[in-house]
């Protein structure tokens, strides 16, 4: 069932947020706490936005990957359009296409020094 599907026949869809490990070495650690999660038998868990390889962290694509295709759990992953063009925006579009996670939730975010303004990207909408 789609989270589309799922917010259409309960009024209320328990939810998880997880935040994808800044280092490689920490995704064992947020495995075993996702399955220990998954007892609790979420509508589906949210990934917020990683960048994955810049800073050695694990990309979104990645730990949607696991919630999505190992603990078949219905999963939205995030994207944060700002500081990304559009190719690098379809290109993280294109992973997580391929590991079949299908529910996006595309921010703008908020201006910051690190994160340059992208002129593709001005709007939310």
């Amino acid at each position: 069932m789609t989270i589309t599907e799922q917010f259409k026949a309960k009024r209320c869809v328990f939810s998880i947020e997880c935040f994808p490990p800044k280092q490689t070495t920490q995704m064992d650690k947020l495995k075993a706490t996702l399955q220990q999660m998954q007892t609790l038998n979420p509508g589906f868990i949210s990934v917020t936005f990683g960048a994955g390889g810049s800073a050695g962290g694990v990309s979104t694509a990645e730990v949607a990957d696991y919630i999505q295709n190992e603990l078949q759990i219905p999963t939205l992953a995030h994207l944060i359009c700002m500081g990304n063009d559009q190719i690098r925006a379809a290109e993280i579009l294109d992973q997580l296409e391929t590991v079949g996670v299908r529910d996006v939730l595309a921010l703008r975010c908020e201006r910051s020094p690190p994160r340059p303004e992208s002129p593709h990207f001005r709007h939310a909408n």
